[in-house]
Formats: structure tokens, C-alpha cells, sequence
């Protein structure tokens, strides 16, 4: 099990942005057990007797990410926001949260690049990472941005198509199902022609969405 664990982590170290370079304290303080609580009581959890087409979703991006089984717990809570988060307990296990709205908007291709994302932020080990300085600092901006495209890349392999990965982000910025959308990728990457330039603001954790794309 560690040799397969050790390989899910090199797969995604072999695609980590090169601007992704925060250190990660060997001490790393796990997510408290309270998070895991709060959704138990409050929280659907993504099961095969309850959501099971949600289930095998999971269980397709945990294979793709050489991951082993119980490694991802997962939940749907309401909100008509589109959201989704992952919460690292310790370096052995993950929670993600995904919103019903997020759920109801993507396709099953889409939500795995979705899972794919947060995953990442797990494998890369995101949640236990410092910064030496501020954390309103403009390097702390940088690298919030560039974690951002490293787990990009690994909802890409977990989705394993690039038009299925930027259907998701048209979708996820727009909040617009597909029966609104036409997927011209090329008009949508010129929205960022008439952008100040850099494609998102310096003090944002995320980079503009055209610039992911």
C-alpha cells in the first residue's frame, strides 16, 4: 500500500506548476475532527446505496490518481452556490465537500475533473503548507494562484480530456448549464484579450478562469 500511495503523490509531483513551490511542514496539522463531524450530521454522504453514480465518479478519479480505497471521503451539502473543497486529514486521507448546485450543473465527465481538482490539492499536500511570509503578501497571492494550475492539471488526468476540463470551468464561471452554452473554447479564451493583461487580480488566490483554460 505505500509503494501504491507513493506513486498517486509522484504522479502528481510529475505535473506540479513550476511556480507551486511551497514547502510543507513534516509536522503538518491534520483537519480537525470537528469538520468530519459537522458534515456526518449535516452532509449527504457520496455512497454506493445512496449516490451511486456519484460513488463510481469518485471511485473512477481515485483509480486514475493510483490512489488506495478509503483514501477520499466525500459530501453533498445544500447551497446554490457552486462550490467545492477538500479538507486534508493528515497525509493518509481526504474530505471533499461539493454543493448540490455544483452537482446539478456538471455532467459525470465534468465532475471528475472537478474531483480531480480538489484531489489535487490533497496529493500536493496544499493543506499543510507554510508561508514565511504574510499570508497578505504578494508572494502568498502567487502561490495560491499557481497551486491553482497544478491541480488543474490533475483534474485534467482525472478526466482524462482536455475539452471536458474547460466545458467545466465555462460552466462553473458562468453557472450556466449546457443547454445555454455553446462550447466555442476559442471565443471564450479571447474574453481574456480585452482583460487588463494579466488575467486576474495580484491580491486573488485564483487566476482568471481564461488563464486556467
Amino acid at each position: 500500500m505505500a509503494d501504491y500511495k507513493a506513486s498517486a503523490r509522484d504522479l502528481a509531483e510529475s505535473i506540479r506548476f513550476s511556480g507551486d513551490t511551497l514547502r510543507t511542514r513534516p509536522d503538518g496539522v491534520p483537519a480537525p475532527r470537528s469538520i468530519l463531524e459537522a458534515v456526518l450530521q449535516n452532509e449527504l454522504r457520496v455512497s454506493t446505496a445512496v449516490t451511486p453514480g456519484l460513488y463510481q465518479r469518485l471511485e473512477n478519479v481515485r483509480q486514475k490518481l493510483l490512489l488506495p480505497e478509503r483514501t477520499i471521503d466525500a459530501f453533498i451539502y445544500a447551497s446554490p452556490e457552486v462550490q467545492a473543497a477538500c479538507y486534508a486529514s493528515g497525509t493518509e486521507s481526504c474530505i471533499l465537500r461539493f454543493s448540490s448546485a455544483l452537482v446539478d450543473l456538471l455532467d459525470d465527465d465534468e465532475f471528475e475533473f472537478v474531483c480531480g481538482h480538489e484531489v489535487g490539492h490533497f496529493l500536493l499536500k496544499h493543506g499543510l503548507s507554510r508561508m514565511e511570509s504574510h499570508s497578505d503578501s504578494l508572494e502568498f497571492f502567487m502561490q495560491q494562484r499557481a497551486q491553482e494550475i497544478s491541480v488543474d492539471r490533475i483534474g485534467l488526468i482525472a478526466c482524462g480530456s482536455l475539452d471536458v476540463s474547460i466545458r467545466a470551468m465555462m460552466k462553473t464561471v458562468s453557472g450556466l448549464s449546457g443547454e445555454h452554452l455553446r462550447y466555442d473554447v476559442g471565443a471564450f479564451l479571447r474574453q481574456l484579450d480585452d482583460g487588463p493583461g494579466n488575467g486576474g487580480s495580484a491580491a486573488s488566490t485564483h487566476p482568471s478562469i481564461f488563464v486556467r483554460c
